[in-house]
């Protein structure tokens, strides 16, 4: 998730990482929790539980084209994309999560 605004009620305004936009802001967290249509709980960093599954230990995660969490790193098709290191898996369902700040590839 990105940050798109100051908060609103005391909520952060967030949406999707996409990582083929250019000039996009960085993934700063994930979702953990989808409480309503409109309203989620986020985490920033650290150890990161039974959100994901299927990983493989002692490999990286990033931001995919669809904005969740991989183990496979994207690849640019044509255009610009901004790969984005967010943390390393420790476990099939644990990832260490620390956002790293994105860099540009173009293809």
């Amino acid at each position: 998730m990105r940050i798109t605004g100051s908060k609103v009620s005391g909520l952060y305004q967030v949406e999707t990482m996409d990582p083929t936009l250019d000039g996009t802001d960085q993934a700063v967290a994930v979702i953990t929790e989808k409480t309503s249509p409109t309203e989620c709980v986020i985490q920033f960093h650290g150890l990161l539980s039974d959100v994901y599954s299927g990983l493989t230990a002692g490999k990286r995660v990033y931001v995919g084209l669809d904005g969740q969490l991989t183990q496979t790193p994207p690849v640019p098709t044509g255009g610009v994309l901004y790969l984005q290191l967010m943390g390393v898996a420790i476990d099939d369902e644990e990832v260490m999560l620390d956002p790293h700040v994105p860099w540009k590839r173009l293809g």
